[in-house]
């Protein structure tokens, strides 16, 4: 089953970058920066028009091809799916970055599914065309159960469709050597709801009518988490699921990995909310800790900086033994040997002041953050000699 929704919200943080010099003016320039913070604000806060708004008066003042992603997302969130497909597409236009690109192919690739999927032509259908269609999936114990709504027979369990328009249907699962199920089933246009059923044995002449179902709403710390009932993908938080009564496995997981899981029993009728708080799972990229990292780095400068002394003390006795050997044939050796090796010991000193740096920085904020996959984050050391001098190039890319 596809999601309405597979990119999870956090990706308009990621693509969140400060806006350059695009705008007319320095007080365009600011002004396209407070009101893209706005729009950032009301976001994460789910006032998506709100955000669409800030965005678009961003975009106006500061054509960035970021704003423009962001303006999509929101009119995506906002169930807007024509206007956020025009968007993403306008942003390959306009030159943007290869990661805005490639999120911008994938939007673009997703929302034409979802439109077909919602019986919609990506081609030709505008925003006063589309209403955001539901979707619904049933399934029965045994499988195989007739799926009738509103009387029209629809398919055998298990059932799925994105093509519902958003209202109240009358749900009736019927098999042979089995009681028929009834039941009243909302459907909301842009969201799936579940029902699973067991079909109830022949034991008398009365129709089983199925109890009321039960609402999971699910929130986390940080929005666009997956979450995932009985292996199923069921959306991003903060969700509202709808689901028959029963016991079923919850498992929510970010992008990092972190993740929680519990087993819930929903009542019929019952409204249970869970504000779900993400474990930090343990080694989830495969590769060494942020501490580990941390004491590597620490323990690499202590390294560095031992050796740069080191090699110090070398350069200035020959420094010394080249001032007392005022005619000494090899005088002039003892001063090539002095300098290329103050040279190596300042390269050393350097290098290990800096990695011990950034070592200690890691292992002081392990606790308050996560090292990051992005190559755009990643850190670049380069020492570097010319005659007569020294240094370590700290070399960034985002």
């Amino acid at each position: 089953m596809n999601a309405l929704r597979s990119l999870p919200i956090s990706v308009l943080l990621v693509l969140a970058l400060p806006l350059t010099a695009h705008a007319q003016s320095d007080s365009d320039r600011e002004q396209a920066a407070r009101l893209f913070q706005l729009g950032q604000d009301a976001f994460t806060a789910g006032s998506f028009d709100e955000a669409a708004i800030s965005f678009q008066e961003a975009f106006n003042l500061d054509p960035h091809p970021v704003l423009l992603f962001n303006l999509a997302r929101a009119h995506e969130e906002m169930l807007d799916l024509p206007a956020a497909l025009a968007f993403f597409r306008q942003v390959l236009t306009m030159s943007p970055s290869d990661a805005v690109r490639q999120a911008a192919r994938d939007k673009i690739a997703e929302v034409e599914d979802t439109l077909r999927e919602q019986g919609y032509d990506p081609r030709t259908v505008t925003s006063d065309q589309y209403v955001p269609r539901g979707g619904l999936v049933v399934e029965s114990t045994p499988p195989g159960a007739r799926v009738f709504l509103d009387g029209d027979f629809r398919g055998l369990t298990p059932f799925e469709t994105q093509r519902l328009d958003a209202g109240a249907y009358e749900l009736r699962l019927t098999l042979e050597g089995f009681l028929p199920i009834t039941e009243s089933v909302d459907v909301v246009g842009g969201r799936v709801t579940i029902r699973q059923h067991e079909m109830p044995s022949r034991t008398s002449l009365d129709e089983y009518v199925a109890p009321d179902p039960a609402r999971l709403i699910i929130t986390t710390p940080e929005r666009g988490v997956t979450v995932r009932v009985d292996g199923r993908r069921m959306g991003y938080t903060p969700v509202e699921v709808t689901l028959a009564p029963g016991r079923y496995d919850l498992h929510l997981e970010n992008q990092e990995g972190d993740s929680w899981s519990e087993e819930v029993t929903l009542a019929p009728g019952q409204e249970l909310r869970i504000d779900a708080p993400l474990q930090r799972s343990l080694d989830t990229r495969g590769g060494p800790s942020r501490e580990t990292l941390a004491w590597i780095g620490i323990g690499t400068g202590g390294a560095l900086l031992a050796g740069g002394a080191t090699v110090g003390l070398l350069a200035a006795g020959d420094a010394r033994r080249y001032n007392d050997r005022t005619s000494d044939p090899g005088r002039a050796a003892l001063r090539d040997s002095a300098r290329t090796k103050s040279t190596v010991a300042d390269v050393l000193l350097g290098s290990g002041i800096l990695i011990g740096a950034v070592g200690t920085v890691l292992l002081l904020t392990g606790d308050r953050e996560r090292p990051s996959d992005d190559p755009l984050e990643q850190l670049v050391l380069q020492p570097w000699a010319a005659p007569g001098a020294a240094g370590i190039n700290l070399r960034s890319r985002f």
